[in-house]
């Protein structure tokens, strides 16, 4: 996946689920693993126990005013889906495609995906429906190596990959928010220079509502990511890092702030549209 297009994907994620509690997935890993284990034991129950919500929400029957409490975004107008009303059904996945998921889960389990191999995740679970089966071999692996990011950091891509393939209870994907939430955590806990998860999760503040105050939470996520590639050249980059610190300074009313942050992020990507878009927006 290229790296506008993972951009694109954190966005139609995080604007899909505005109405629930999400902080997103992202964008590789650090090459650099922590000298000690963290204590993530708070997180562990966290995410046990949102595995446990996620199981019962799909041992149990239907509610019959689901539909009602979806977010309007994930609602079809059922007169706008065909001439003749007839609902259109999904593509199959090749023969292909099906056999790259089975080989790569298969990986999963033996413990044979690492570093930014995770993120072939996002194109291979695509358009599958083995999200569920996806997702369970994530979590095992994530529970047999409880000390690697990587690990953690597939179960928010699966989590985030079944969000936005469509059809799902607004509770599940309350559910599947918050595990992708606790699993960047851990991510994070783990490898405080994981990529990935922070770039994620700083994405994700930029799309609460302005009343709730994540600007600055946003911001400092975002220099925390630029601090740390500036200390580390082996440490990937991403222009979104730079786009978003220019809209965030300038909500804030700190336009020379803005300014300096697109302009560090053109000399670093002076082939990006969308940083030299957002100088031209300034208009001074």
């Amino acid at each position: 996946m290229s790296k506008s297009g993972l951009i694109a994907v954190v966005a139609a994620v995080l604007i899909a689920i505005v109405y629930v509690e999400i902080r997103l997935a992202g964008f590789g890993s650090s090459p650099t693993a922590p000298a000690a284990p963290a204590d993530t034991s708070a997180i562990d129950a966290r995410l046990d126990r949102i595995e446990e919500m996620l199981s019962e929400l799909k041992a149990a029957p239907p509610s019959p005013f689901e539909s009602d409490l979806a977010p309007p975004q994930l609602q079809a107008d059922v007169t706008e889906i065909a001439p003749d009303n007839e609902p259109e059904v999904a593509p199959t996945p090749s023969a292909e495609k099906t056999k790259r998921l089975t080989d790569f889960l298969a990986r999963v389990e033996a413990g044979d995906v690492v570093g930014e191999e995770m993120n072939e995740l996002w194109n291979i679970l695509s358009g599958t429906g083995r999200y569920d089966e996806a997702l369970s071999s994530l979590v095992k692996n994530a529970k047999a190596r409880p000390n690697d990011a990587d690990a953690q950091y597939g179960v928010g891509i699966g989590a985030i990959s079944k969000l936005v393939s469509g059809q799902i209870s607004f509770a599940e994907q309350s559910q599947l928010s918050m595990l992708a939430d606790a699993a960047f955590n851990k991510a994070l806990a783990i490898d405080d220079h994981h990529f990935g998860a922070r770039f994620s999760k700083a994405v994700s503040y930029t799309f609460w509502p302005e009343a709730m105050g994540k600007g600055p939470a946003a911001i400092a996520e975002f220099e925390t990511l630029r601090k740390q590639a500036a200390q580390d050249p082996s440490i990937p980059m991403l222009e979104g890092v730079y786009t978003n610190l220019g809209i965030q300074y300038r909500k804030s009313g700190n336009r020379e702030k803005s300014r300096a942050a697109l302009e560090e992020g053109l000399r670093m990507f002076p082939d990006s549209e969308e940083i030299r878009e957002q100088l031209r927006s300034m208009g001074d």
